[in-house]
């Protein structure tokens, strides 16, 4: 089973596929199993990312995040746990602890599908923009970010299809851009777990395929279209309706002919065709010495003898 913070990890791995980002999913930091979710990490070779969702302008180049669904609140043992992997973890990737990182080069995130309400009665949420909050927590500050909360924009596409809502996986759907072809297979596993939890999606599986087949077909360059539609078809399937000369093409000499028996290669040649560059002593080795003294002119043959008794 595939749980929400891990489909939103492969779907930010895909986001950040072909940048200078790169995400890690579920690190482990302790004996005790203590995991952060997602980690994006700043490489030193790529390109930026030309859009960011809401809230994720600002990048580090250490970004931890915890991701709570619509079944799990974002409480303030949530809020521990982020502060005290981000600690681990620094330890874990510095020189040593007596030479640590520099703190400007971490940041924290906590992403909810719904606000978190109860948590907001205990500490004051300064409100960055729609869905984008800012808390101090001790001596940190944590980004929060509600995905129910942000605005239909595509730049925001990677994250609303993580708002339990069926309008806004919709337009995810039909508005996000995939970098990696195979990635799109998380929307079934993304789909389905909705219906796991219990949400109610009036945009059904059928509507889900279809729109999205026609965008993402739409979307692909014809090499990889061509690839997509052929995979997993057996041969004879492929090279159906293809004349004799078009499979062939492209093929070399030896390609064409492997897996073909000898009498199936000279099929169809004509007698010097297939004697040509044989020496005559392997021409000549297919006969007997009646055979070929048959084939030869009386005249060869008499003036052959007379040859001989010259000797």
């Amino acid at each position: 089973m595939i749980d929400w913070h891990r489909l939103l990890g492969l779907m930010l791995m895909d986001f950040f596929t072909g940048s200078y980002y790169n995400v890690e999913l579920e690190k482990d930091l302790t004996l005790q199993e203590q995991y952060l979710d997602i980690i994006i990490i700043r490489k030193s070779v790529g390109q930026p990312p030309s859009t960011l969702p809401d809230g994720l302008e600002s990048l580090a180049k250490y970004n931890l995040l915890t991701y709570k669904s619509m079944q799990q609140p974002l409480n303030s043992w949530t809020m521990k746990e982020l502060v005290s992997g981000s600690v681990i973890y620094r330890k874990e990737i510095s020189p040593s602890t007596k030479e640590l990182l520099p703190e400007i080069d971490f940041k924290l995130f906590a992403i909810s599908t719904r606000y978190p309400k109860k948590l907001a009665d205990i500490v004051t949420f300064k409100e960055i923009q729609n869905g984008v909050y800012d808390v101090l927590w001790g001596s940190d500050i944590i980004r929060v970010i509600v995905t129910s909360e942000l605005d239909k924009q595509s730049h925001n596409a990677p994250l609303l299809f993580f708002t339990g809502s069926a309008d806004n996986f919709k337009f995810s759907n039909m508005n996000y851009r995939w970098r990696v072809a195979k990635a799109r297979g998380l929307l079934n596993q993304l789909y389905e777990r909705y219906f796991k939890e219990g949400i109610v999606m009036s945009y059904t599986l059928d509507d889900f395929h279809r729109e999205y087949a026609d965008k993402f077909v739409e979307s692909l360059p014809w090499e990889l279209l061509l690839e997509e539609r052929l995979q997993g078809l057996p041969p004879e399937e492929r090279l159906k309706g293809l004349q004799p000369e078009e499979r062939l093409k492209g093929l070399q000499p030896e390609e064409r002919l492997k897996g073909l028996q000898p009498e199936e290669r000279l099929k169809g040649l004509p007698p010097e065709e297939r004697l040509k560059g044989l020496p005559p002593e392997e021409v000549i080795k297919q006969y007997t010495p009646n055979e070929i003294l048959n084939k030869l002119p009386q005249g060869v043959i008499e003036e052959y003898l007379a040859k001989l008794k010259q000797k």
